[in-house]
């Protein structure tokens, strides 16, 4: 008798669960319920090297402005699934499709972006798209899809956010960029990190509820 009672409760909270991730009707709207930290700020140097040295990590940091409940990302109060295969962000229309595997999600823009400043950061994010190509003599930049990865369910998401800074210098120039991109942090490439770079990363997630 325990033993079928206890089936009974897996089978209703398997039950509860499938509820929460279904989606009844469209727009299926996820509000902004708070950012949190993903561990601590993490510096490297020279060939991917860590940065232990923690008046050096704070002077470099100097004018380095963390992410909070009031110093959110721009445009990213809600998340709308306009159907089960496509979502919006805060208030732009571009879509983004949706590929999910279990509890995580991909979304990639409906089509290429510019690549801007994010293009100085792209060998540290985990997951892009292909690069599209454009004629050097049109004067406009490359361009590809935008890559965002959440976890969860249809009713609790949260999305992965990377801050950064990096600066480059070899002592005949000095370049310095600082944002934020909505992916996750590989060390894949950090050995790519020469005599005076310097990165700064710091990720968090940007949790949504129904």
């Amino acid at each position: 008798m325990k033993i079928r009672i206890a089936y009974i409760l897996i089978f209703l909270a398997a039950l509860s669960a499938c509820k929460k991730d279904d989606i009844e009707s469209f727009p299926h709207i996820l509000k902004f319920s708070g950012i949190s930290k993903k561990g601590d700020v993490r510096v490297y140097i020279n060939a991917g090297a860590e940065l232990k040295d923690k008046v050096a990590i704070r002077k470099y940091l100097a004018n380095w402005k963390t992410l909070d409940d009031d110093n959110k990302p721009y445009n990213s109060n809600v998340i709308t699934f306009t159907n089960k295969d496509s979502i919006t962000f805060g208030k732009f229309d571009l879509k983004y499709s949706v590929q999910r595997k279990k509890d995580q999600y991909l979304f990639y823009s409906e089509y290429p972006l510019f690549i801007g400043f994010e293009n100085i950061v792209d060998p540290y994010v985990l997951y892009t798209s292909e690069i599209v190509h454009v004629d050097q003599t049109s004067g406009y930049p490359s361009r590809r899809k935008d890559v965002r990865v959440a976890y969860g369910n249809n009713s609790n998401l949260k999305l992965s956010i990377l801050q950064y800074k990096i600066v480059r210098s070899n002592g005949n120039s000095y370049s310095m960029a600082m944002g934020y991109v909505f992916n996750e942090f590989s060390t894949s490439n950090l050995n790519s990190l020469k005599q005076g770079d310097t990165l700064a990363v710091q990720e968090y997630t940007i949790n949504y509820r129904k």
